[in-house]
Protein backbone atom coordinates (compact mmCIF):
# COMPACT_ATOMS: atom_id res chain seq x y z
CA UNK A 1 0.00 0.00 0.00
CA UNK A 2 2.57 2.63 0.89
CA UNK A 3 4.44 1.79 -2.31
CA UNK A 4 1.32 2.58 -4.35
CA UNK A 5 1.17 5.54 -2.23
CA UNK A 6 4.47 6.77 -3.29
CA UNK A 7 3.76 5.81 -6.75
CA UNK A 8 0.71 7.76 -6.79
CA UNK A 9 2.47 10.91 -5.17
CA UNK A 10 5.39 10.57 -8.04
CA UNK A 11 2.77 10.37 -10.65
CA UNK A 12 1.11 13.38 -9.63
CA UNK A 13 4.40 15.74 -9.36
CA UNK A 14 5.61 14.39 -12.70
CA UNK A 15 2.46 15.29 -14.19
CA UNK A 16 1.90 18.70 -12.60
CA UNK A 17 -1.61 17.90 -10.95
CA UNK A 18 -0.48 20.18 -7.66
CA UNK A 19 -1.19 22.83 -8.56
CA UNK A 20 -4.41 21.45 -10.79
CA UNK A 21 -7.79 23.48 -9.53
CA UNK A 22 -9.48 21.69 -6.53
CA UNK A 23 -12.66 21.71 -9.13
CA UNK A 24 -11.09 19.62 -11.19
CA UNK A 25 -10.11 17.00 -8.60
CA UNK A 26 -10.72 14.34 -7.00
CA UNK A 27 -10.68 13.85 -2.59
CA UNK A 28 -7.49 11.87 -3.43
CA UNK A 29 -6.04 14.26 -5.75
CA UNK A 30 -6.64 16.84 -3.13
CA UNK A 31 -5.23 14.96 -0.32
CA UNK A 32 -2.02 14.29 -1.94
CA UNK A 33 -2.02 18.11 -3.45
CA UNK A 34 -2.00 19.06 0.75
CA UNK A 35 0.64 16.65 1.77
CA UNK A 36 3.04 17.53 -1.15
CA UNK A 37 2.42 21.41 -0.79
CA UNK A 38 2.78 21.58 3.30
CA UNK A 39 6.11 18.92 2.96
CA UNK A 40 7.56 21.22 0.30
CA UNK A 41 6.44 24.43 2.87
CA UNK A 42 4.19 25.65 -0.40
CA UNK A 43 1.76 27.07 2.60
CA UNK A 44 -0.04 29.14 0.06
CA UNK A 45 -1.35 26.14 -1.67
CA UNK A 46 -2.22 24.56 1.22
CA UNK A 47 -4.06 27.58 2.60
CA UNK A 48 -6.20 27.34 -1.08
CA UNK A 49 -7.25 23.61 -0.71
CA UNK A 50 -9.08 24.56 2.38
CA UNK A 51 -13.07 24.99 2.13
CA UNK A 52 -13.69 29.14 2.67
CA UNK A 53 -16.29 28.16 5.42
CA UNK A 54 -13.59 26.45 7.59
CA UNK A 55 -10.68 29.10 6.64
CA UNK A 56 -11.85 32.86 6.62
CA UNK A 57 -8.25 34.22 5.85
CA UNK A 58 -5.97 32.91 3.39
CA UNK A 59 -3.19 35.17 5.02
CA UNK A 60 -3.92 33.55 9.10
CA UNK A 61 -3.70 30.52 7.19
CA UNK A 62 -0.46 30.75 5.83
CA UNK A 63 0.77 32.68 8.44
CA UNK A 64 -0.24 29.68 11.02
CA UNK A 65 1.52 27.69 8.70
CA UNK A 66 4.70 29.21 8.55
CA UNK A 67 4.77 29.49 12.47
CA UNK A 68 4.47 25.91 12.63
CA UNK A 69 7.11 25.34 10.44
CA UNK A 70 9.26 27.68 12.36
CA UNK A 71 8.48 26.25 15.31
CA UNK A 72 8.36 22.29 14.91
CA UNK A 73 10.70 22.39 11.67
CA UNK A 74 9.52 21.31 7.79
CA UNK A 75 6.37 19.40 8.23
CA UNK A 76 6.61 15.58 6.98
CA UNK A 77 3.14 14.66 6.61
CA UNK A 78 2.44 11.03 5.65
CA UNK A 79 -0.51 9.34 4.75
CA UNK A 80 -1.78 6.23 6.76
CA UNK A 81 -5.35 5.67 5.84
CA UNK A 82 -8.33 6.64 3.64
CA UNK A 83 -11.93 6.43 4.06
CA UNK A 84 -15.16 7.29 3.69
CA UNK A 85 -17.79 8.59 6.75
CA UNK A 86 -21.23 8.18 6.67
CA UNK A 87 -21.92 11.87 5.65
CA UNK A 88 -19.80 11.03 2.74
CA UNK A 89 -16.96 13.10 3.47
CA UNK A 90 -13.39 11.64 3.00
CA UNK A 91 -11.16 11.43 6.21
CA UNK A 92 -7.59 11.08 5.24
CA UNK A 93 -5.54 10.07 8.36
CA UNK A 94 -1.99 11.07 8.52
CA UNK A 95 1.03 11.74 10.82
CA UNK A 96 2.91 14.93 11.23
CA UNK A 97 6.13 15.20 13.38
CA UNK A 98 5.63 11.81 14.21
CA UNK A 99 2.04 12.64 15.69
CA UNK A 100 -1.30 11.56 14.29
CA UNK A 101 -3.51 14.17 12.92
CA UNK A 102 -5.86 14.31 9.99
CA UNK A 103 -7.68 16.34 7.19
CA UNK A 104 -11.62 15.78 6.40
CA UNK A 105 -12.69 17.05 2.47
CA UNK A 106 -16.50 17.38 1.51
CA UNK A 107 -17.46 18.06 -2.13
CA UNK A 108 -18.72 21.39 -2.89
CA UNK A 109 -19.60 23.27 -5.91
CA UNK A 110 -16.31 24.51 -6.19
CA UNK A 111 -14.85 20.60 -5.63
CA UNK A 112 -13.38 18.79 -3.04
CA UNK A 113 -12.32 20.99 -0.27
CA UNK A 114 -10.69 20.41 3.57
CA UNK A 115 -13.22 21.32 5.92
CA UNK A 116 -11.84 20.20 8.58
CA UNK A 117 -7.99 19.15 10.28
CA UNK A 118 -4.54 19.75 8.74
CA UNK A 119 -1.71 21.94 11.17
Amino acid sequence: MTARLAMVAVLVLTLGLTHAAPATAGATDVALQFVTAANRGDFRTVCRLYSARYVKSQANCVSLYRWGAGLYGPFDYTIVRWRTLENGHRRVDLTRWQHPSFIELEHEKTGWRIVAGGW
